[in-house]
């Protein structure tokens, strides 16, 4: 019985060694972990980048329309030119056909 009694006071003090060291690591952890959770609460909330999305995308729509425009207005401007050349194709062959007549 004395033997037991010695065996279990040598056990018990050696998990009452390693205990503090447990807990120590177990709240470590816990700060870690609750610092991490933090973190990500807090880039959840944060509407920076949306903010910053949805302005580019604004950027992008302006751009688009600045570029419809400079395409119809070259667009205009071929079709003006290859009327005006068909124009004047048609002017020389008058002018050639009534210089036959003559």
């Amino acid at each position: 019985m004395i033997q037991c009694d010695s065996v279990h006071l040598l056990c018990a003090s050696r998990r009452d060694s390693f205990l503090p060291a447990v807990v120590f690591v177990g709240l470590n952890e816990l700060h870690v972990r609750r610092a991490d959770m933090d973190e990500r609460g807090d880039s959840m909330t944060d509407t920076g980048p949306l903010v910053k999305l949805k302005d580019a995308m604004k950027k992008i729509k302006k751009d688009i329309t600045a570029m419809d425009l400079r395409i119809g207005t070259v667009a205009h401007n071929l079709l003006h030119i290859k009327l005006a050349e068909q124009s004047s194709k048609e002017n020389k062959r008058g002018a050639d056909n009534s210089d036959d007549e003559d």
